[in-house]
């Protein structure tokens, strides 16, 4: 997993939410620790042949934590909302005053469909970021330990060999980490182009069928489409291998 600290500068105000989202993330992974391994004994003891009546609390025990953990996952969740509209609010208004001190000579060299783009959906792509990867993140970092010494008790080995393979996958996404990223920025460059070229098209229509046109114009669209899909499955393909 990678960590980006320009962004994480960004969240300045919020981070409080953010730990409350991370702390309520460690408590829905520990109830779902602990319902699995309830639910484990379970299952062993009715194969053993317990009777049923010496499982109705253990039975009531799993249904309780399951709730629990969906409460818990429903109030990470709605922090983790909340805190991701906070920031990009803070983003946009950064935007704005950007732009506004840029001018509108220099806003003029840029394409009315790129910059579209940018300002609207580049920061609701943030979104994800701020509002799932950034606690997933602490989450994941921290929760690996924890289950390492709930293992190590049971079976050390095993909890070394657990460990191991829960830090690589931590690890190896930030070594890929440029790879990934050239890959999304082609990926925004053919979108944005795209973006760009659709509106120019949709706000030119009538200029285009006046001069014959517009079937050359859908052709071209059309390329510009598919840069945009090959783009965008190298960053699936990339994001399958990391």
């Amino acid at each position: 997993m990678y960590f980006s600290l320009r962004l994480w500068s960004l969240t300045a105000g919020a981070r409080r939410k953010i730990a409350i989202a991370v702390i309520a993330g460690l408590a829905t992974a520990t109830t779902g620790i602990a319902r699995l391994a309830l639910l484990g004994w379970l299952i062993a003891q009715i194969f053993e042949g317990t009777e049923i009546s010496n499982l109705i609390l253990p039975i009531a025990a799993v249904i309780s934590i399951t709730v629990i953990r969906g409460g818990l996952q429903t109030i990470k969740e709605s922090i983790a909302y909340n805190t991701a509209t906070e920031v990009q609010q803070v983003i946009r208004k950064q935007l704005l005053r950007k732009l506004i001190d840029l001018g509108p000579s220099r806003i003029d060299q840029r394409r009315t469909g790129d910059l579209s783009t940018s300002l609207v959906e580049g920061v609701e792509l943030l979104e994800t970021f701020f509002g799932q990867y950034l606690p997933q993140f602490f989450i994941a970092a921290i929760t690996p330990i924890g289950v390492f010494i709930f293992m190590s008790f049971l079976d050390l080995p095993v909890a070394m060999i657990y460990l191991t393979f829960a830090l690589a996958t931590l690890a190896i996404p930030a070594l890929l980490h440029r790879w990934n990223t050239e890959a999304s920025r082609r990926r925004r460059n053919a979108y944005g182009s795209f973006a760009a070229d659709f509106l120019d098209s949709i706000q030119g229509l009538t200029t285009l069928k006046a001069f014959g046109q517009s079937t050359a114009r859908c052709d071209y669209l059309a390329k510009r489409a598919h840069d945009v899909f090959t783009s965008t499955m190298g960053v699936l393909m990339h994001n399958a291998f990391t």
